[in-house]
């Protein structure tokens, strides 16, 4: 089914309430409040019970996930020609919005308001709160892209963290996404047969990590794990090492081959006169694999699962917007590692 011909039932299932008569800082912007005018999705006007917009979602699903795509904003450079094939079966694994090109990572920086914070970051390590907005943050995956494509990474390779849950895991991932690379990451709490049972599987170019962490108050190092698990890969191109929890000084690189430090691998994106680069972002099919996620490990060698880059974006928009009622003046906050996928919306 085209954009052009969703069907919707002859009752509409969702719209958001009447905006606040004063603004305020924990209220909605007017753009929220408008989504309707530009997002218009005539399935979600009209309030009915959540049994009946759920049923619907079961009951006409190829029309749900349109009005989901149209409601939602997906930002695409080709629109799809149908949302999926109705005559095949879960087991075809039928093709979902065939013919569209989009870029995960693109989506997720489109916010209108670039002064705006995008992550509030904090660590063990210092009580400081880093903010970064949503300019800062475009321009710094450019940075990580541009580096990226300058060593030669290609669309479909495999870039990988062994990194805490910060902005430079944010970063990367968004900057791998956003040239069509495949993203995958282990927590630094892993231990190297941990790390190496998942990312061996996946042949990486790319590694970035840590050189210490901190944790329950103390500096633990990260750099012997580190070389463990470069020698386990041999497919490795390049290691980025963040010093993180402990000075570039007293970091030593010289056991670990083809390894560089985070501010010399960005520096390599910068062009001619140190010249930021241009943001570009990779249009791609909607199944196009954006992540790999990996089983536990406790029946066997931990199995890998890959996550489409339209399948999680879509998802994860259904859940914050209409599950969670989020809008961009909401914060939300995960405590978690990177061993876990979550969205920046």
């Amino acid at each position: 089914m085209s954009p052009s011909s969703t069907t919707c039932p002859t009752k509409s299932f969702w719209s958001r309430p009447a905006p606040p008569a004063e603004p305020g800082p924990a209220r909605k912007s007017s753009a929220d409040w408008n989504r309707d005018i530009l997002y218009p999705a005539p399935c979600f006007t009209h309030r009915v019970n959540y049994n009946e917009l759920y049923q619907w979602s079961v009951d006409s699903y190829s029309d749900f996930w349109a009005e989901v795509w149209r409601f939602c904003g997906v930002v695409s450079s080709k629109p799809y020609e149908e949302v999926v094939d109705l005559s095949k079966r879960i087991s075809d694994v039928p093709e979902w919005f065939k013919g569209a090109r989009l870029n995960y990572a693109e989506n997720l920086l489109k916010h209108a308001d670039q002064d705006k914070v995008a992550l509030y970051a904090a660590t063990e390590a210092n009580d400081e709160i880093v903010k970064v907005t949503f300019g800062e943050l475009r321009r710094d995956v450019a940075l990580f892209a541009a580096a990226m494509r300058k060593m030669g990474l290609q669309t479909g390779d495999r870039v990988v963290g062994y990194l805490p849950n910060g902005i430079h895991a944010v970063e990367a991932m968004l900057a791998a996404a956003s040239i069509g690379a495949i993203w995958s990451s282990t927590s630094v709490d892993f231990g190297v047969n941990g790390v190496l049972d998942r990312f061996s599987q996946i042949q990486p170019k790319l590694i970035f990590s840590v050189a210490a962490v901190v944790y329950n108050g103390k500096t633990h190092d990260h750099m012997e794990k580190l070389i463990s698990v470069v020698k386990g890969l041999p497919d490795l191109k390049r290691v980025v090492v963040i010093p993180y929890a402990r000075s570039k000084q007293e970091t030593d690189l010289s056991k670990i081959p083809n390894s560089v430090f985070i501010e010399d691998f960005l520096a390599s994106g910068r062009g001619e006169a140190d010249q930021l680069p241009q943001l570009e972002f990779e249009q791609l099919p909607f199944n196009h694999p954006l992540f790999i996620m990996y089983s536990s490990g406790t029946t066997g060698a931990p199995k890998c699962m890959v996550h489409s880059a339209g399948g999680t974006l879509i998802q994860h928009l259904k859940e914050h917007i209409l599950h969670g009622n989020m809008t961009s003046s909401d914060v939300i906050i995960y405590y978690t590692t990177v061993s876990h996928y979550l969205a920046l919306i």
